[in-house]
């Protein structure tokens, strides 16, 4: 996400609360709680780098609780080029 954090007007944070939608002990901690990660940002654009929000299968109520608490949300998602994710992975 660095590409993404060089323009001026977008933030993409990556010290928010890992996986606040996904995992109980996160979200147990309220919603105020996470926003206090974007606190004072002027970007016209704020983002989350947490790509496991779109694993379905690991939480199926993710996209529910985003949508109950970010209701008028865009969401961007970049994926890598799949050959190069499977090299990356074999490689780890």
């Amino acid at each position: 996400m660095e590409g993404l954090n060089t323009h001026p007007e977008v933030f993409v944070s990556k010290k928010s609360p890992p996986r606040f939608f996904h995992v109980e002990k996160y979200r147990k901690k309220k919603f105020n709680w996470y926003c206090k990660f974007y606190d004072g940002r002027k970007e016209k654009v704020l983002g989350d780098d947490r790509g496991m929000y779109s694993w379905d299968s690991f939480c199926s109520e993710t996209a529910k609780r985003i949508k109950r608490h970010l209701p008028g949300v865009k969401i961007l998602y970049i994926i890598r080029h799949p050959v190069r994710r499977i090299e990356s992975h074999w490689g780890w």
